[in-house]
């Protein structure tokens, strides 16, 4: 089937577990409600489900489970790139990668007012260049939609989260949450202890704590650390910066 998506219409307003509207799916969580969770599935939706796994195994790179009886339902699919909704799609529609060299500009254009209201870092281009292998990038549906960077101290059994940045288009969808996992879990793979993060002193920075808390919604305990929750070569470097705090995991 040469298509990029497919339309399922049903009679409510797409997956909904436990009294909420699932967004989104991957193929390995659809198929796992099918097998696992039958019966948190409504009956007129399994069949759906499952077709929209199997296509996307085929090569469709995303379905989407829509109202049929919603206004307008399949304009705002067809002219969103998020759609409405629930979307089960394959791992070429969303991906966590590595950064190539030709994402640095995207990069700093995405994180550019964030920077400016001092709810991230200031990093310069060449700094992101000297650092390439540790930065990520989420795309959804091949557009650049967040970032976020893991610079690793192995003889310290250490790591910095740093530039965890969504695109405000994009909040509020679990994105940030997304980044998260994946920069706890790639940290854990390299046989990471301790994951630390430095944000910005002042209202702008806790203004934008504030903000991620919410959109990651982040369940773990967290405590204000010092320089020294840093690494010796981090401590030595912009990691004590003036308006800078430490956090740590």
């Amino acid at each position: 089937m040469q298509a990029m998506k497919v339309l399922f219409l049903s009679a409510s307003e797409g997956l909904v577990i436990g009294g909420e509207l699932v967004r989104q799916l991957s193929i390995a969580e659809a198929e796992d409600l099918v097998k696992k969770k039958r019966s948190q599935v409504e009956p007129p939706l399994l069949s759906k489900l499952e077709s929209a796994a199997r296509a996307c195994r085929q090569g469709i790179s995303r379905v989407h489970l829509l109202d049929g009886n919603r206004d307008e339902a399949l304009l705002s699919e067809v002219f969103s790139h998020e759609g409405v909704g629930t979307m089960i799609y394959s791992n070429e529609y969303q991906q966590i990668r590595r950064i190539f060299k030709k994402d640095v500009r995207a990069v700093m254009g995405l994180i550019r007012q964030s920077v400016a209201n001092e709810e991230l870092v200031r990093r310069t281009r060449a700094e992101i260049f000297a650092h390439l292998d540790d930065y990520w990038v989420l795309e959804i549906d091949r557009n650049l939609i967040g970032c976020v960077a893991v610079h690793l101290y192995p003889d310290e059994k250490k790591a910095e989260l740093a530039c965890l940045y969504v695109n405000k288009n994009h909040e509020g969808q679990g994105y940030g949450r997304t980044l998260m996992s994946f920069a706890e879990q790639l940290a854990a793979e390299k046989g990471i202890k301790h994951l630390f993060e430095r944000r910005l002193r002042g209202s702008h920075g806790r203004r934008a704590a504030a903000r991620a808390q919410t959109q990651i919604r982040r369940e773990r305990a967290q405590f204000e650390g010092h320089a020294k929750a840093g690494p010796a070569r981090r401590r030595r470097g912009r990691a004590v910066a003036r308006g800078l705090m430490h956090y740590a995991r």
